[in-house]
């Protein structure tokens, strides 16, 4: 505000000195001249009056535009040091929480660093049981994690069981086909029907032979099966009777 003032007192003595020097100009005229007409006279004086008169409306209208701009730029000024301000306070009012909440944050530390030493050093027993405790809660974990893969094993097992149980009973019905055919083989033999179908019954029995040497490979799988599963086979009824229909051999009579 106050260079404003002085920006105003500044156009004001130049207009001071404009109207002095439109007064020295007017001093400055020739004398007058009595043959000069009074039209001529009050013509000149009238354009001197009127440029005059122009010349203090256009430094009024500075001086004006002048202080307008400065007291513009001067509110500017102010607005932006208010703002300044208070983003100096946001930030002194942020430093001071951030500063608080770090002295609460060391003070909590500490306390929970004594609270420990304190705890230790009056319950050193219960230390050594906490840890023998935590120490069987870990083998507990283990051994229920090797329970779990066990288990998951033996289901797996199981199927692989019940699969090969179907092979065995889909080939026992085979062999009691073959053993059927061969029957009704030798009975026709024997009544004297046809003649001896001698290549027929050996294709018969090669092909009893090639069944009974699978029988023996399942066996021998489903046998390590049952070792690797831990099932009692010998309780049950089912796989006794299958493992003992898989080692017979069948027998041809010539």
């Amino acid at each position: 505000m106050t260079s404003v003032c002085g920006a105003v007192d500044e156009q004001a003595r130049a207009l001071v000195k404009v109207l002095a020097s439109a007064r020295t100009g007017a001093s400055a005229l020739p004398p007058f001249n009595p043959a000069t007409s009074a039209t001529h006279r009050r013509a000149g004086e009238g354009r001197l009056e009127k440029l005059c008169q122009q010349r203090v409306n256009l430094a009024t209208q500075a001086i004006f535009e002048r202080g307008l701009r400065e007291q513009r730029d001067l509110e500017h000024s102010h607005s932006t040091e208010d703002e300044l301000y208070d983003k100096m306070d946001e930030l002194n009012q942020s430093l001071r929480q951030a500063y608080g909440q770090r002295r609460r944050e060391a003070a909590l530390v500490r306390s929970i660093h004594d609270s420990a030493v304190v705890t230790e050093a009056m319950y050193s027993e219960a230390s050594e049981t906490t840890t023998e405790l935590r120490g069987k809660i870990q083998q507990r974990d283990e051994l229920c994690s090797a329970c779990l893969r066990l288990s998951d094993r033996y289901r797996d097992l199981t199927q692989e069981l019940e699969m090969i149980n179907a092979d065995i009973r889909d080939t026992m019905l085979r062999n009691r086909q073959i053993y059927s055919d061969i029957q009704d083989l030798e009975q026709q033999l024997e009544a004297g029907t046809q003649e001896p179908p001698s290549q027929a019954l050996d294709n018969e029995r090669q092909k009893l032979e090639n069944e009974y040497v699978k029988n023996a490979i399942l066996r021998n799988t489903l046998q390590l099966l049952i070792v690797a599963s831990g099932v009692d086979w010998a309780a049950d009824e089912n796989l006794l009777e299958t493992m003992l229909s898989l080692d017979e051999r069948p027998s041809f009579d010539s």
